[in-house]
């Protein structure tokens, strides 16, 4: 039976890591360095970074050094997805002269389905070999490429039908002037669609509760209830509902939703759905509390925080906030409990079954 204890897997070669790597990340890297950290014999994070973005002079050193300050003690496997060997030496060879001595275990670089050592020793990477069996038995999934995970955050087109029918919920919201039902409406909508969301709505399909959960967290009272209603049980049923309402809205109403989409992806461990969930909501903010908002975010992918301190930050921000929104989330809360790197942390053992196949892992984005 599913548990909540970190899946365990046996990788014995670097065939077996780089078989590994996509379903860590949620989609296979291309054209980029990949550093996987390892401490006590347990990965802690895996991150990706484009190599364009690290070429630069020392833009590979300060990304590493955000690591090695967050775990100094961890090694770090490094491996570059590239068809070019010049440059993938250089680059291995940059961050072994700036970590310290005996840092980098592991070193190589990915080509196609085969991976190359520095001493010329090369293999196959099978990418339906047994460790992606064990992978996916254990609830990983991978994308083809980033832009598939992009492309599963693309708002919806703006057509006279759906402004309609966002004219229609609009004009039957609570006042915005009574945060109590404001709140109350909001997490009523959630706790009709969490648990299990996947299975109860159907991607692409424009409902009135993703379009009314759209304009609700406009107001902050709103959007502070649905965040604090996070937990680390509840996070990827919350990150896969926020993203469903970011493709059912157009862009002018995606922010919020998308931001709230982060939050939920990063607590729950997919940072690559983490990152692109902020770009949208960056992207598409309307107002300045909006992109204000979307800086707790930025600053948690910055500095690499864990995923684990999340249940201390909602504590506090549960002590901070009103008592309106502390007293209508807490029940809530209490119910679920009984029942540019892109990072993730090692995912929980999952039904093999989960439907979206994006690393249910808890993790973070930078």
């Amino acid at each position: 039976m599913p548990t909540n204890q970190p899946a365990q897997l046996h990788l014995k070669t670097p065939g077996d890591v780089a078989q590994l790597i996509p379903f860590l990340i949620g989609f296979t890297p291309k054209d980029s360095l990949v550093a996987i950290v390892v401490q006590d014999s347990r990965i802690q994070v895996t991150a990706r970074v484009d190599l364009a973005a690290v070429e630069p002079p020392g833009e590979a050193e300060v990304l590493l050094d955000r690591l090695t300050d967050r775990y100094p003690d961890a090694d770090l496997h490094l491996i570059t997805y590239t068809d070019d060997p010049e440059l993938s030496q250089a680059m291995l060879d940059r961050c072994a002269e700036h970590l310290p001595f005996l840092t980098v275990g592991l070193a190589m670089r990915v080509a196609g389905n085969t991976y190359w050592l520095p001493n010329g020793g090369h293999g196959t990477v099978d990418p339906y070999g047994p460790t992606s069996a064990e992978a996916t038995y254990h609830g990983l999934g991978r994308l083809a490429s980033r832009a598939d995970l992009e492309a599963r955050f693309a708002s919806a087109p703006e057509t006279p039908e759906l402004l309609r029918h966002a004219a229609h919920v609009m004009n039957n919201l609570p006042p915005t002037a009574d945060p109590d039902q404001m709140i109350s409406r909001t997490l009523q909508i959630l706790d009709q669609h969490l648990p299990g969301t996947s299975a109860e709505l159907e991607p692409g399909t424009v409902t009135r509760d993703r379009i009314e959960l759209a304009l609700l967290v406009q107001d902050p009272h709103a959007r502070d209830a649905a965040l604090l209603s996070i937990t680390g049980d509840n996070a990827p049923d919350h990150a896969e509902l926020w993203r469903q309402v970011v493709t059912s809205v157009p862009e002018v109403g995606a922010s919020t939703p998308a931001y709230l989409a982060g939050m939920a992806a990063w607590v729950s461990g997919d940072g690559a759905s983490a990152c692109i969930a902020l770009d949208k909501a960056q992207a598409t903010a309307q107002r300045p509390d909006q992109l204000r908002e979307t800086e707790v975010l930025a600053r948690i992918i910055d500095q690499v925080v864990p995923p684990t301190a999340w249940e201390q930050l909602r504590a506090d921000a549960l002590d901070r906030t009103e008592p309106c929104i502390r007293d209508a989330v807490t029940p809530t809360t209490e119910m679920a409990d009984e029942g540019p790197w892109e990072i993730v942390t090692p995912p929980p053992r999952r039904r093999p079954e989960q439907e979206h196949g994006l690393p249910p892992a808890p993790g973070i984005a930078i």
